[in-house]
């Protein structure tokens, strides 16, 4: 059960993970234009 637990856990901090990264790469190409 515990094992399970903080599988759920790692699983929900990596799509977490995965969502931020996805929201950098957007703010990186809406900014990019400025950039040049």
């Amino acid at each position: 059960l515990l094992f399970a637990y903080m599988l759920t856990g790692l699983f929900i901090r990596l799509t977490h993970l995965m969502t931020a990264l996805n929201a950098f790469n957007n703010i990186d190409i809406i900014l990019t234009p400025h950039r040049q």
